[in-house]
């Protein structure tokens, strides 16, 4: 098995997904960002958090742009 290989852990099966927000400034379970291409992120191992940010993708309702 190749160890470089990404790994699901969670998040929806559909292709380009509509994103699930909460009130900004908020926790919510089930919160989720919507599909994304060519975004920058990074995982801060140390506070367990992931950050994303920008790149094509779909919002709460379904429309696409840039973000």
């Amino acid at each position: 098995m190749n160890d470089d290989l990404w790994t699901k852990i969670s998040g929806s099966d559909e292709i380009d997904p509509p994103g699930v927000y909460g009130d900004k400034g908020e926790t919510t379970e089930g919160s989720t960002p919507g599909g994304r291409s060519l975004a920058a992120g990074w995982y801060d191992s140390t506070n367990q958090v992931f950050w994303l940010f920008g790149g094509l993708g779909v919002d709460s309702n379904g429309d696409e742009g840039a973000y």
